[in-house]
């Protein structure tokens, strides 16, 4: 059986218009991201924050953290949820949100939060000092003097010399 030359056109023309329309569907975003800006209840950027977000049915994780004006990004997630963000900063409340979904990213404003963290405020207790022996002190003398004999012992790599 003979193959006709217009038969080999369209079976040619099939194959590269397959060829080139299936690449497209392969290009597609499947992921998602999430950004935003880390601030104080005093509406005061807040870098360096630690941002972790749990993707819960795999338990992937990622971190970042929030740059100089205190915003982040956390690039390729998966899209859905549910998911538990930490955001935590020192001298503040550590914040966690769960339950949240992302969709498809669109464009860079989608999956945009402000997130305000609270100061912390924590209560140490009291701490006493104390000594057996009084150690004299005189506020009122403004120069020392260094026998040559001592002069061996100052605390210092610099001057300690046998005499």
């Amino acid at each position: 059986m003979k193959i006709q030359k217009p038969h080999i056109a369209v079976l040619l023309c099939s194959i590269i218009f397959v060829l080139f329309t299936s690449s497209n569907l392969y290009s597609q975003e499947t992921n998602s991201h999430i950004s935003g800006v880390v601030t104080s209840h005093k509406k005061e950027f807040l870098p360096d924050a630690i941002i972790t977000a749990v993707h819960e049915p795999t338990k992937s994780v990622f971190i970042t953290k929030s740059g100089t004006a205190g915003y982040f990004h956390l690039f390729n997630l998966r899209p859905g949820g549910p998911y538990t963000l930490t955001i935590s900063y020192a001298g503040y409340e550590t914040l966690v949100e769960s339950n949240l979904y992302y969709q498809y990213s669109q464009s860079p404003n989608d999956n945009f939060f402000e997130f305000i963290l609270l100061e912390s405020t924590i209560t140490l207790p009291e701490v006493v000092i104390k000594t057996e022996k009084k150690i004299p002190v005189d506020l009122e003398q403004k120069q020392i003097s260094v026998n040559v004999n001592s002069f061996h012992c100052l605390p210092s790599a610099a001057i300690c010399k046998t005499i």
